[in-house]
């Protein structure tokens, strides 16, 4: 009996990131960095960045690989899911794991201030 519970929470600790992501939109307005992140292996890639955006400022290029949003890595996540850690609430930042030109890691953190 005690390994049915024990399954059962290690079951829900699986799939509680998934449900937590689940497509349901925040209460509140959702603001960007001004870049557009695209499906790529190993790590997806920034596919744009707007000019003079804060991800722009922040020194974020395209052709950047993201390895990780917020703490999020992209394996076994769909890429919208894993895109989506771009926008937040207005004024909060984002770090952003980025690995430039496969061989230069890079911590940068980005003030989320553009309208979506």
């Amino acid at each position: 009996m005690k390994a049915l519970g024990l399954v059962a929470s290690l079951l829900l600790l699986t799939l509680l990131p998934l449900i937590a992501r689940a497509d349901i939109p925040p209460p509140y307005t959702l603001y960007g960095i001004g870049a557009q992140v695209s499906e790529a292996e190993p790590f997806p890639l920034v596919s744009d960045v707007a000019r003079n955006s804060p991800a722009d400022k922040a020194g974020v290029r395209k052709g950047d690989a993201v390895i990780a949003i917020d703490g999020s890595y992209p394996k076994g996540m769909p890429i919208y899911y894993f895109a989506r850690g771009l926008k937040g609430k207005k004024g909060t930042v984002v770090e952003l794991v980025l690995l430039r030109e496969e061989r230069r890691v890079l911590v940068v953190k980005v003030k989320r201030t553009l309208r979506d």
